[in-house]
């Protein structure tokens, strides 16, 4: 089962923001993969404060990261599409204007 979790600042993502990342999230995976919608699960977690670092350093507050896991198969091609419109869906959502960091699969 596809899962993506999306890790941000307490408070930075509202329940809005967080259903459109959710929704934008599933249908680029079903676009990409063909895979049903009903199989891919997105998952909110939020981070205390001074509790992400990245290169020892503190992340700051309004970064978001999003991880894939998804099964092997799919083509470098196939994830750096899915990278590029999550990315893009990501800081629409969040009103970043298609900025986000932190982005794997």
């Amino acid at each position: 089962m596809p899962t993506y979790a999306c890790n941000a600042a307490v408070g930075r993502l509202t329940p809005a923001q967080k259903a459109e990342i959710a929704r934008s999230i599933t249908a680029i995976h079903h676009e990409e993969t063909g895979a049903p919608r009903y199989l891919v699960q997105v998952v909110f977690y939020d981070l205390a404060p001074n509790s992400h670092y990245v290169a020892s350093l503190l992340a700051p507050a309004d970064q978001i990261w999003v991880r894939g896991d998804i099964r092997a198969g799919r083509t470098d091609e196939q994830k750096s599409r899915m990278l590029q419109r999550i990315m893009r869906g990501v800081g629409t959502a969040c009103g970043a204007g298609g900025y986000c960091l932190g982005l794997s699969v």
